[in-house]
Parts: structure tokens; sequence; C-alpha cells
């Protein structure tokens, strides 16, 4: 069973990254410049959910791919 401070951290957590996000974005001076950041990093949070979009593996899975195309056919 998870205990109840743990669960209490990660949501009190998640609700700190959230508010930060919210007021963020509907700040006039810093919106144009935070959302330009969020979308060039590939970031993009909504509730209880962060997007990380990178091309980093691109190249290891093409690798696998040429060694075994059924492997890539089911991931």
């Amino acid at each position: 069973m998870i205990p109840i401070p743990v669960v209490v951290c990660v949501v009190g957590g998640w609700c700190v990254v959230y508010l930060t996000d919210t007021l963020l974005k509907s700040s006039s001076s810093v919106k144009n410049g935070y959302e330009s950041w969020l979308s060039s990093n590939g970031l993009a949070l909504s509730p209880f959910h962060i997007r990380w979009q990178t091309g980093l593996f691109n190249r290891l899975f093409a690798w696998c791919a040429r060694l075994n195309p059924h492997f890539l056919f089911l991931w």
C-alpha cells in the first residue's frame, strides 16, 4: 500500500507545476517567451500529464529496425 504522505507530496508537487504553468501562460509579459520555449523543447503540460517529444532516439530505432524489422513492427 502506498503511504499517504507520498501521495500528498506527488499530488502537491504536480499542483505546483501545473499552477506555475497556468500562471506563466496567462501572464501577458512572459506568455510568448514561455510558450515558444515549451514548443522549442517539445514540452506540453496538461493535468497529470507531461509530454516530451524528441528525435533523440530515432537513430537507435532505425538501427534496431535494420536488425529485426519484425520487432519494430511489434513495438
